[in-house]
């Protein structure tokens, strides 16, 4: 194969000869899954594969190594109009692996990204032979969107008859930052024509998805051996400025106040930077798993008492929670617990001792009552007679 052609003239013009022979070592580096299948030579019979490969040739000069085909710089001047600063000659190198940067507000980045089908083109017979690479896409993974103060930029190929190929390149912030894609930034560079094209469709969703590549045909599928067909795809990020975020402060569920007889009087919480909405209580026999006894609804003042038959002996919890425009919220202090007393058994009452009962009549202990008053009568009779005759007996000897 003939090392030329206007890509590698527009490499170089274009700054991007990234390092000298000293700097690349047969090999390639860890950064990609691609490797340095063959080894460049400026003379003699320089051979490779019959079939596609992919980014696969090291020491190449004014390039390097395939293999590292991610590659990151930081642009030389802020764009106030979609131009392609990443075209200028006058753009620093680019960087394999990772840079260092401040990452100010309005600083801007270039991604390289590059891919070689390294297969002969004596094989590519117009576009049937075996060299040429199909269904060829690829994913520019570009973190932009995203907070942090590291990120890491990737480019991923692959085809149905060749084997997918990766790497990745990072930039490293001093401090947390924001990137966004440069409007307009996304350019290809395909040979033979040797010139910068947008990418259609030019915008932040070109990065992160598939898309078709393909030459001598962009956008077909189908790439060709050989140097002349490689393609070039760069684009810029621009570092944007952290907004912190007010801090929330969530709300709180705090106490809880109920009674022995499932009324809750009061439920104190912190209701902090968010809306109040209302109370939801939860009565649980036993324990709190699984559905609850009775429930509130949401209510929106207490007191409130459950409408429960409460049974003897038996545990009961009752949970409060605060709902909010931030969510519902409870906690261990918004738990109530309680037992209610045992069935209390009556004690058994023993008779009562007998009184005894006062008579009304004498107790017959002798003769009936007509034998007794005539007795009475005799002794009554008796007594009067005998009574008569001593008081006449007297008063005879008075007279003497």
């Amino acid at each position: 194969m003939k090392f030329l052609n206007k890509l590698s003239v527009k490499l170089a013009g274009l700054g991007i000869i990234v390092a000298t022979a000293t700097l690349f070592m047969f090999g390639g580096t860890a950064n990609a899954n691609a490797s340095c299948l063959y080894q460049y030579q400026t003379s003699g019979n320089f051979t490779t594969s019959s079939t596609p490969v992919f980014n696969s040739i090291c020491g190449v000069t004014g390039l390097g190594n395939e293999p590292n085909f991610v590659r990151i710089r930081q642009s030389s001047t802020v764009t106030t109009t979609p131009t392609p600063t990443q075209d200028e000659a006058v753009a620093p190198t680019y960087s394999i692996g990772s840079i260092n940067a401040a990452c100010t507000p309005g600083q801007e980045f270039d991604v390289w990204n590059y891919l070689h089908n390294n297969a002969l083109s004596q094989d590519n017979n117009n576009g049937s032979g075996s060299a040429v690479a199909h269904n060829v896409t690829g994913n520019l993974e570009a973190p932009v969107g995203t907070t942090s103060n590291n990120f890491n930029f990737g480019y991923t190929v692959s085809a149905s008859n060749a084997a997918t190929v990766s790497d990745t390149a990072s930039l490293n912030c001093s401090n947390k930052v924001s990137l966004k894609l440069v409007p307009g930034s996304i350019h290809v560079l395909t040979s033979p024509t040797g010139n910068w094209q947008n990418l259609i469709p030019e915008s932040v969703n070109s990065l992160n998805t598939p898309i078709t590549l393909g030459n001598p045909v962009w956008g077909s599928g189908n790439e060709w051996g050989c140097w002349e067909y490689r393609i070039l795809i760069i684009y810029e990020v621009q570092v944007t400025a952290v907004t912190p975020k007010p801090q929330v402060i969530q709300p709180t569920c705090n106490t809880i106040v109920a009674d022995n007889q499932a009324e809750v009087k009061s439920v104190d919480y912190s209701i902090n930077s968010a809306t109040f909405n209302g109370y939801s209580l939860d009565l649980y026999s036993g324990s709190t798993g699984g559905t609850p006894l009775a429930t509130s609804g949401t209510i929106s003042t207490l007191p409130y008492k459950f409408n429960v038959n409460l049974v003897p002996n038996t545990k009961y919890i009752i949970v409060a929670n605060v709902q909010t425009s931030l969510g519902n919220v409870t906690s261990s202090g918004c738990t109530y617990t309680f037992t209610t007393a045992a069935p209390v058994t009556p004690p058994t009452t023993p008779p009562a001792p007998s009184v005894p009962t006062t008579p009304t009549t004498l107790v017959n202990t002798g003769p009936g009552t007509g034998a007794m008053i005539a007795v009475f009568g005799s002794a009554t009779t008796a007594g009067t007679g005998a009574y008569y005759w001593l008081t006449k007996r007297r008063l005879a000897n008075n007279n003497k």
